[in-house]
Order: C-alpha cells, then sequence, then structure tokens
C-alpha cells in the first residue's frame, strides 16, 4: 500500500489498474446477484406453476371423488333397503303362514301394522335417497362450470400480482444495490486518489528535505565557506595549496581573494 511511484505515468498506471480490478470485483458481485435472483424468480415461477396445475385438477378429481363416493352410499342404501324389504316380506309372509289359522280381526291387525311399517321404511328409504340427491346436487352447483372459472380467473389474477410484486421487489433491490456499488466505487476511486496524493506530496517533501540539507548553498548561508584554486579547483585539504599561492573564498555574499602565507596541520 505504500507503494513509492518515481514518475507521475507510473502513479495513473497503478491508479489505471488498481481501477480495472476494482471494476472486475464490481461486475462479478453484480454478475452474482443477478444468479441469485434469477434463481430465485424461477423457483416462484415453478411454484406458481405447479400451484395453478393443482388448481386446474383438484375441484375436479374432488368433485369426481364426491360423486362416486355418493353413488356408492346410494347403491349401498338401495342394497339395504331392498334386503330390508325382502326380509320383512319373508317375515309377512311367515306371518301369513302363522296366522291363517287365527282369526281374522287378528291376521287384520297384524296386515295393518305391517303396512304402516312398510310405508315408514319407504318414506325412510325415500328421505335418505332425496337427501343424497341434495348433496349431490349441491356439490354439483358448487363446481359448476362458471363458478369454477371464476375461481380460476381470480387465482390467475392474484398470481400475476404476486410475481409483479416480485419483479418490483427483485428491480428495487437491483436499484439499491446498484447505487450502493456506484457510491462506493465513486467512494473509493476519491480516497484511493487522495491517498496517493498525501504519499506522494509526503514523499515529495521527504525528498525535498534531503535535497536541501545537502545543497551547499545552504550550508554556506550558515557560516560555511568554499575555497578554491586559482584554477578553479575546489581544495580539500592543506595538501592541495601551496605558500604564497593565491586562493577564493567563496561566502553567502561574494568572494574573498587572499594569499596563503602558512600552512598549519592540525594532526601535529
Amino acid at each position: 500500500a505504500n507503494k513509492s511511484f518515481k514518475t507521475p505515468t507510473a502513479i495513473a498506471e497503478e491508479l489505471v489498474a488498481r481501477f480495472v480490478q476494482m471494476r472486475r470485483q464490481l461486475d462479478e458481485s453484480a454478475n452474482s446477484l443477478k444468479t441469485v435472483w434469477a434463481y430465485r424468480l424461477k423457483n416462484v415461477q415453478e411454484f406458481i406453476n405447479r400451484s395453478k396445475t393443482g388448481i386446474n385438477q383438484g375441484p375436479r378429481k374432488l368433485l369426481d371423488v364426491t360423486a362416486s363416493g355418493l353413488r356408492e352410499r346410494a347403491q349401498g342404501l338401495s342394497l339395504r333397503v331392498k334386503g330390508r324389504l325382502s326380509s320383512e316380506h319373508i317375515r309377512i309372509q311367515v306371518s301369513k303362514e302363522k296366522f291363517r289359522s287365527q282369526p281374522g280381526s287378528m291376521i287384520q291387525a297384524h296386515t295393518e301394522r305391517l303396512r304402516t311399517k312398510r310405508q315408514n321404511l319407504i318414506a325412510r328409504a325415500k328421505y335418505t335417497i332425496s337427501n343424497a340427491t341434495s348433496s349431490i346436487s349441491g356439490i354439483m352447483q358448487r363446481f359448476e362450470r362458471e363458478r369454477f372459472l371464476r375461481r380460476l380467473q381470480a387465482e390467475n389474477i392474484q398470481n400475476i400480482k404476486v410475481r409483479q410484486q416480485l419483479k418490483n421487489r427483485f428491480l428495487a433491490v437491483h436499484d439499491v444495490k446498484y447505487m450502493q456499488q456506484e457510491n462506493l466505487k465513486n467512494r473509493l476511486r476519491i480516497e484511493k486518489i487522495r491517498y496517493l496524493i498525501s504519499t506522494e506530496r509526503k514523499s515529495l517533501n521527504e525528498k525535498n528535505a534531503t535535497l536541501r540539507a545537502s545543497d551547499p548553498q545552504i550550508a554556506i548561508q550558515r557560516g560555511f565557506a568554499l575555497v578554491y584554486r586559482e584554477d578553479g579547483g575546489l581544495i580539500k585539504s592543506i595538501k592541495d595549496v601551496a605558500e604564497n599561492e593565491c586562493i577564493r573564498t567563496s561566502v553567502a555574499d561574494g568572494y574573498i581573494t587572499s594569499n596563503v602565507t602558512m600552512k598549519e596541520d592540525k594532526r601535529e
């Protein structure tokens, strides 16, 4: 992160490389988000299609099963009524044989009782059959075609609303994520540029301070001096000059010309 760059071109290349890398990461995040929401939308559509299929087939199966059950109950009731009538008929025949030797009044009374029971049984059978017929008619009216189509249309409208809501939610989330990515991209780009500028400015200030510290003119302004021979060579040691030789001393505001009268070695 603390790389130093020698030229503005290197800084620009590094910025472009980092921007391309950031753009690639943002594109990968956007593609991943699109894939996840597309998968969720596909699952919702499959659920809606399965619901449609269930709505289309469910009432018809229920109607068939109910009608079949009612028919079985009617058949069972008819068999029970026929069996009861047959048993009563047998009892009547037995009673007739039994009471042939009895007085006519007793026979007539038993005949009236049997006739009453027979009528009651027939009335109960008719009532049960009538109730079963009414139940079948009510179920058929309940599942009539027009009503079923209206219900199917209402379910279809509800499914369309749910699909539109899911679509709107997906688009809203997508827009929010896109705006967040754009804001993050702009924020990162500005912060990176500011950080690089600050780093380069600090490095330039340090180099400038180093150059100023090594500048001989600054040292001269602090009281130091540079001594040259007549040929312009810099004198660094007493061995570089001879006695009675003319020398020039450079100070902050000019030059001083003088003659060497004596040399003194500090090491002695």
